[in-house]
């Protein structure tokens, strides 16, 4: 299988230098469940798009610290991008600021949440049960660093989960049985090192206040279903 990797986000050199980049972490997830895969890394935020949308079988588009909503010369090309795909039948695969700018794209709405960052490892409550959401059961847990939400999904998406912090966390778009795309809010290509590295240096940064950086942390020792996650994601897109 071909994956594209649209990166949309750059991991500070710091943690880099430990961790690799958002588009190495999706390439190590998914070469553990699809070991025959190929991978092609775009950095969209360097304005670089593919030629032509068939060069990948699936195209997975990363987390970003920016929002969809920031006017930036990347992100109207971007969208449009995604509908290119949609229009030729190529899956995509929305991870985070992935996820919103999906849901942008085809007619949804993402705004900031008054509530505050969701940080740390957060349960998601799967509110319509799919034939490949069968292995997640009736929850799943997942790794959540974000502030922005969507807040109107568009209107040919399905939610699929919820947790008490983010209402739409899980779309699947189109048929249900054969999704032409799908996205999810939580993080399941980061690791939990990666996620504690994060918090303490954006805390130190007063980027995530200390509070809630502290009880995130605290949540890092329980278990996440990250494989599951992205294998069911991928079976519904690919097989």
């Amino acid at each position: 299988m071909r994956i594209g990797i649209l990166e949309t986000g750059e991991v500070s050199p710091e943690l880099r230098n430990i961790h690799g980049s958002y588009g190495e972490m999706f390439q190590n997830l998914i070469s553990e469940i699809y070991r025959s895969s190929s991978f092609k890394k775009i950095n969209t935020i360097e304005g670089q798009f593919p030629n032509n949308q068939l060069d990948a079988d699936l195209w997975v588009i990363t987390g970003s610290k920016y929002g969809v909503y920031d006017r930036l010369s990347w992100i109207n090309p971007l969208k449009k991008f995604i509908l290119s795909c949609v229009g030729k039948n190529v899956p995509v695969f929305g991870v985070c600021f992935g996820h919103q700018i999906l849901a942008e794209a085809l007619g949804g709405k993402v705004k900031k949440f008054q509530g505050g960052w969701g940080l740390g490892v957060h349960k998601y409550e799967i509110v319509k049960s799919l034939h490949w959401t069968q292995l997640m059961g009736k929850s799943f847990s997942s790794y959540a660093i974000h502030q922005d939400q969507i807040v109107t999904p568009p209107e040919d998406s399905i939610n699929v989960a919820k947790s008490d912090f983010c209402n739409f966390a899980l779309l699947a778009y189109g048929n249900i049985d054969r999704p032409y795309a799908i996205s999810i809010q939580s993080h399941p290509e980061i690791s939990s090192q990666y996620l504690s590295d994060l918090i303490k240096r954006r805390r130190q940064e007063n980027v995530f206040p200390t509070n809630t950086a502290d009880l995130a942390l605290k949540t890092l020792k329980y278990k996440v279903d990250n494989k599951i996650i992205t294998g069911s994601i991928l079976k519904a897109l690919c097989l």
